[in-house]
């Protein structure tokens, strides 16, 4: 919810319906890969990679799994001059700029609102740990990334012993690209 859709339902967002609409997604391709005899692969980018890993590890379903994972700047980290935005939570409605190139954004800024529930969701992947998401993993970070701590995931993927997640960093720096 949120993203790509009104940003009056992005100012509304909260890590529960996050969880639920990814625990939706799950259950329709466990359907499609059992109805398939085929595995489940999971591509996760940003917020949608961070939710996808909460929901994974947050024993919210038993038996959920997944065989293996592309990650994409995942959002399991957070720079730390990011936690600043938690000192404007009581202010749900206010959207922060993003500092993006426009092409890249798919509003103009992010509410609070969502802001506290990446911050609830990091949360729980730091107190639940990895475990389950512990499968042949590519995680893909620009080491530039204006939300995403690259330290940080290689400090979560040693501490949650996460021996089959492979990290590169890429970058877009020197693209002729806008």
């Amino acid at each position: 919810s949120g993203h790509g859709g009104a940003m009056e339902e992005f100012k509304k967002v909260s890590r529960d319906i996050w969880i639920k609409e990814m625990q939706d997604a799950f259950r329709s391709a466990e359907a499609r890969a059992k109805e398939n005899n085929a595995p489940i692969y999971f591509v996760g980018y940003s917020l949608g990679a961070l939710v996808g890993l909460d929901f994974l590890n947050s024993g919210a379903v038993q038996e959920v799994r997944c065989d293996k994972m592309v990650l994409l700047a995942p959002a399991i980290s957070i720079r730390e001059r990011s936690y600043l935005l938690k000192l404007l939570g009581l202010f749900p409605a206010l959207v922060i700029p993003s500092l993006r190139p426009e092409d890249y954004r798919a509003h103009g800024g992010t509410p609070m609102a969502a802001y506290k529930a990446l911050f609830q969701s990091v949360s729980s992947l730091e107190k639940e740990g990895l475990a389950r998401a512990n499968v042949p993993t590519l995680v893909l970070v620009d080491p530039e990334d204006e939300l995403v701590s690259v330290e940080g995931i290689g400090k979560l993927m040693g501490q949650f012993r996460l021996d089959q997640w492979k990290m590169l960093e890429v970058t877009n720096a020197g693209s002729p690209l806008k």
